[in-house]
């Protein structure tokens, strides 16, 4: 796929990773001028109709969607019999790669992508549009810090299709609410079940309910209780145990009403962590003080809220409560008579000193932080240069490469050529930073050279140097004039293109048959001459050699040297036998040019 051009619009650049159901690519848009997202149906989903069909509705419900917490999507076309989707290419990784890498998060971080979903489903719930199958492979995280969710009413396609749903159930299990386990169509209420998920893997790095199979982790998700996040991790705030715990609630009307609802306690709680308030539970408003102290239910509160009342139970705030209960005194009222203080309270001496404590202990921080922080640059763009080059540029910009692997490339047929980078070129990264790269191994066809007439030894260095391997069966006959141990053909033939890697049958002589006539005719024993010149075309220094094949049928080197991309080689004066000679031209032991049957200039 890398080169081809799909639609006369889309020159897809770059592989991504795939999934179940796409082949990702990255493509230039020539309409647009800019990189897309290509991502191909795959097989055999891109040959079922339902499946085609229904792909097709969901595309044109999500292309009404445009918040910058959800990734466009463009248009749905075909290529080539397979269906493929257009949408905005954002760079980054899945938040289930970061979880993986860097889970337990901070309750402030984790709040703050909380925060970023939420949104995006807020967002679709204005067009009525749930996602349906969220989990942290469909959010996106940016070095930049944006949240992007994907794939909102994919899950549709699933039920169209005869072969997605056994392929996908692995993944979503862990997601699944217990009302869509029970037969109920994903919805906006199963959407916040699903965030309450993605939260608690945030804070803990483990999912709520796990198991060896889809089967136990679903049967977990509808009759287990829901763990408590605190209890795994205890630097989560009791308030913010509460907001996960009522997320999965497993009776949606115990649940959040809404990503919306999530959303507003999600950033009451970003606030007072920020700025060291206290919360009770539920989030009616952020309390300065300690927590009040509140009156016992009456019988009839009780049974209103038995009946299904609104009011969440508040664990937290009751321990809270019953602490300052045990612990606070009789309250002391001063007599009438008291003359009033001729001093300043002990209170506000302690809020002075502990305000004057907070602006040291910033300042502290900010020249820390003034001087340790990297400098911000941006990526350079190293598509396209020799692993030594790159190192050497990288090296200068204080970062560091590695290689993350080679593959055969059409696109940089040079070896050692990077093809690919992450993070992207232009991407805003920190001085010191890490830059993975793919290298080109070369192109995948090579030619077959013109081995006949050789021993097996020089035979096998020949392949080795354009990367072909030799048969180990070896076939032997009789033939005419050519001595014993001497290779007569090989199959495929000379020049023939294969792919790098082929192995190459060869047929030796046994030498047991003599020529009835002489091996080489008059023509053979003219003596001429030729010429040549061209011109290097390389990004960097090569080795050239010049190999002249005439009436002998063995090849000679007649030139051999270093050169640079631009350099002019003049060969004026090429002795050899025969009417007409082949020359090829090989950089670095690759076969570069090919000059057949050149007509030479007789003695």
């Amino acid at each position: 796929m890398i080169g081809d051009l799909i639609r006369i619009r889309y020159e897809v650049i770059e592989e991504l990773p795939s999934t179940a159901v796409f082949d990702s690519y990255v493509a230039r848009d020539r309409v647009r001028n800019t990189d897309v997202c290509l991502r191909m149906v795959r097989l055999p989903f891109a040959n079922e109709p339902d499946f085609v069909q229904t792909l097709g509705k969901v595309v044109e419900r999500a292309k009404t969607l445009d918040h910058p917490n959800i990734v466009r999507v463009y248009e749905i076309d075909e290529h080539e019999g397979r269906p493929f989707v257009v949408c905005e290419l954002v760079r980054g990784s899945t938040l289930s790669e970061r979880i993986r890498r860097l889970a337990p998060f901070s309750p402030s971080v984790a709040v703050e992508i909380a925060i970023g979903i939420c949104e995006a489903l807020e967002h679709a719930a204005t067009a009525g549009i749930p996602h349906g199958d969220l989990c942290s492979d469909h959010v996106i995280a940016t070095l930049e810090g944006r949240i992007a969710v994907m794939d909102f009413g994919l899950w549709e396609c699933y039920g169209a299709s005869e072969n997605a749903g056994a392929l996908v159930l692995g993944r979503m299990a862990p997601y699944l609410s217990p009302e869509v386990i029970n037969g109920d169509m994903p919805s906006l209420s199963s959407d916040v079940y699903a965030m309450g998920v993605i939260l608690f893997e945030l804070l803990t790095g483990l999912m709520p309910f796990s198991g060896l199979t889809p089967a136990s982790v679903i049967a977990k998700h509808a009759t287990q209780p829901v763990p408590s996040a605190r209890a795994m991790n205890p630097a989560v705030p009791h308030v913010l145990d509460e907001i996960v715990q009522k997320a999965l609630a497993k009776d949606p009307a115990e649940r959040y009403s809404s990503a919306s609802a999530m959303l507003s306690d999600l950033r009451k709680l970003l606030d007072a962590l920020r700025f060291g308030k206290r919360l009770d539970f539920p989030l009616e408003g952020a309390a300065v003080g300690p927590p009040q102290v509140r009156p016992a239910k009456t019988h009839a509160e009780k049974k209103a809220q038995k009946m299904g009342g609104a009011v969440h139970a508040d664990t937290f705030g009751k321990r809270a409560a019953a602490a300052t209960a045990q612990t606070a005194g009789p309250r002391r009222i001063p007599l009438a008579a008291e003359p009033p203080p001729d001093d300043v309270p002990w209170w506000l001496r302690g809020l002075v000193w502990a305000g004057a404590g907070m602006i040291a202990l910033f300042v502290i921080w900010y020249v820390f932080f003034s001087f340790t922080q990297k400098k911000s640059i941006d990526a350079p763009n190293l598509i396209g240069m020799s692993m030594t080059e790159a190192r050497r540029l990288a090296s200068g910009l204080g970062l560091e490469l590695v290689i993350a692997g080679e593959e055969y490339n059409e696109r940089y047929p040079q070896p050692k050529t990077v093809f690919f980078m992450d993070p992207a070129a232009g991407t805003p990264i920190k001085e010191g930073a890490t830059i993975q790269v793919k290298l080109s191994a070369g192109t995948r066809l090579v030619e077959v050279p013109d081995v006949r007439g050789l021993p097996l030894a020089e035979a096998r260095v020949r392949f080795d140097a354009v990367g072909l391997q030799m048969d180990p069966t070896i076939r032997r006959e009789a033939a005419r004039g050519i001595s014993e141990g001497l290779i007569i053909k090989t199959d495929p033939g000379p020049w023939e293109k294969v792919d790098r890697g082929s192995q190459i049958t060869i047929t030796i002589s046994t030498g047991n048959v003599q020529p009835d006539r002489p091996v080489a005719s008059a023509d053979d024993l003219i003596r001429n001459t030729w010429s040549l010149q061209f011109t290097v075309r390389s990004t960097d220094t090569v080795m050239v050699r010049v190999e002249m094949t005439d009436a002998r049928n063995e090849p000679q080197i007649v030139y051999e040297s270093e050169h640079s991309n631009g350099d002019v080689v003049d060969l004026p004066l090429i002795e050899g036998l025969g009417k007409t000679a082949t020359f090829r031209v090989y950089y670095n032991n690759n076969l570069e040019m090919t000059y057949p049957n050149r007509r030479g200039t007789q003695d």
